[in-house]
């Protein structure tokens, strides 16, 4: 809805439609917002409302059509140039998956003021895991980047790893320097010897890299073992957006 008192156009969307595949989500939409007005875009689910929304924003492109903000097209812009016009959008929700990462730069505590947050630190057990698949944003580190472009992730329940490939639409990932290494053998002798030895330490689970100092992982067989499963990224999957955020500094292990 819109109040009747219109001023110049803020906002302008002309014959956009987005498709994915053989499906149609957003077809043909215009319309022309003006200042000091207030609109709503409603619309049962499935209907194209965050897919326009992240089509404004920059988060998905476009098929067909146009968008301008104050005069200057954006369509075709990156999510960070669009927001440097001041267009941007919020997220319903925010998973932090547990990373001393995280923990480190206080992240929960600047998303908080303006975000539902979900952070296994604060709300531990199965519910938070489960709350990971239908959040908007999902903010984790790596165990190991290397040069040539992949991030490894070990992880114990595999809920962090499942949440970095399938169901939000957002990933980030927050690097510090000294997860870097030069090739993919190297990362994974990284994640596993330095990044799961030491958080198992951290943990204080009853296995041998922990009893040992967080020094090295022995492949070992123990209940609590956390380095159950590795993804190797190389590319974002289909369907998600992935940005990868790295640290001048020694960020989590």
């Amino acid at each position: 809805m819109s109040d009747n008192r219109e001023g110049k156009s803020v906002l302008t969307l002309k014959n956009v439609t987005k498709r994915f595949s053989g499906l149609v989500a957003v077809n043909d939409l215009s319309l022309d917002m003006k200042e000091r007005t207030i609109h709503a875009l409603i619309g049962p689910n499935g209907a194209g409302k965050s897919t326009a929304i992240n089509m404004i924003t920059g988060l998905l492109p476009l098929t067909e059509g146009e968008i301008y903000h104050e005069g200057t097209k954006i369509s075709g812009m990156s999510a960070h140039q669009i927001a440097q016009t001041r267009c941007s959008r919020t997220f319903q929700n925010l998973k932090l998956y547990r990373s001393m990462t995280v923990k480190e730069m206080g992240l929960d505590e600047c998303l908080a003021k303006d975000n539902e947050i979900v952070w296994h630190w604060l709300t531990p057990g199965q519910e938070a895991r489960l709350k990971a698949r239908d959040a908007s944003v999902y903010i984790l580190s790596a165990n190991g980047v290397s040069e040539t472009g992949e991030i490894v992730n070990i992880d114990g329940t595999g809920n962090r790893l499942a949440a970095s490939l399938f169901g939000p639409k957002r990933v980030f990932y927050v690097v510090g320097r000294n997860k870097i290494e030069p090739d993919l053998p190297a990362a994974m002798k990284r994640a596993r010897n330095v990044a799961a030895a030491k958080n198992a330490l951290r943990l204080q689970t009853k296995t041998p890299c922990a009893a040992d100092g967080g020094k090295q992982c022995y492949e070992c067989t123990s209940p609590e073992r956390i380095c159950c499963a590795t993804v190797i990224l190389e590319r974002p999957c289909q369907g998600m957006e992935v940005e990868i955020i790295f640290i001048d500094e020694d960020l989590g292990f």
